[in-house]
């Protein structure tokens, strides 16, 4: 699709597979969650390494078994950096992929793949195994905007945006840097 469009070097990375030139690489890592744990194509965490940084983008991970992350600390040895979502209420599957099935999923089946990421508690798991000394808890689409195009609460008394308070809360309390991110923020690294 996007060399239809007109995009003349497409590169696709399978999991584990880098692209990089000089000090910069990018790695596709992958992750359990949201998308219905469906094996997605272009389904991927990014992982970022600039010169000594580790910059690893894990918006829609669900932590469903720690142990996927004990392993890619191994891979990619330092994580300094997360960006997580806590969107830990998602819709079922079907709410996005239901058009492209060939035939319709019983509703019981349906509510077993949720639309979900991580949350507090998860996400905490997450920076423990990968020793990660900032997180920024991002694409919660609490931004009011998003109202119209998701069905997605933005108030603050939510289940998503209590869990993102507490992971705030608990990475603070253990000397990790912690924001949720709204909007816009500068991050220098």
């Amino acid at each position: 699709m996007l060399k239809s469009i007109g995009f003349k070097n497409v590169i696709e990375l399978d999991s584990l597979e880098s692209i990089g030139s000089g000090d910069l690489s990018i790695t596709a890592l992958p992750f359990l969650g949201e998308h219905g744990d469906l094996d997605i194509r272009t389904k991927a965490a990014w992982f970022v390494r600039s010169d000594q940084t580790g910059i690893l983008f894990a918006a829609d991970s669900n932590n469903l078994d720690p142990i996927l992350y004990d392993l890619l600390k191994q891979a990619v040895s330092q994580v300094d950096i997360l960006f997580i979502g806590i969107e830990c209420e998602g819709a079922p599957f079907t709410w996005q992929y239901g058009p492209l099935l060939p035939v319709a999923i019983d509703r019981k089946k349906d509510q077993t793949r949720r639309l979900n990421g991580s949350d507090c508690q998860k996400g905490l798991k997450v920076i423990k195994s990968l020793g990660c000394t900032e997180v920024y808890i991002y694409a919660m689409s609490a931004e009011p905007w998003l109202q119209f195009v998701t069905s997605i609460d933005p108030s603050e008394d939510t289940v998503p945006a209590t869990n993102a308070r507490q992971l705030v809360e608990e990475c603070q309390k253990m000397g990790v840097k912690a924001i949720r991110l709204f909007g816009q923020a500068d991050v220098t690294v």
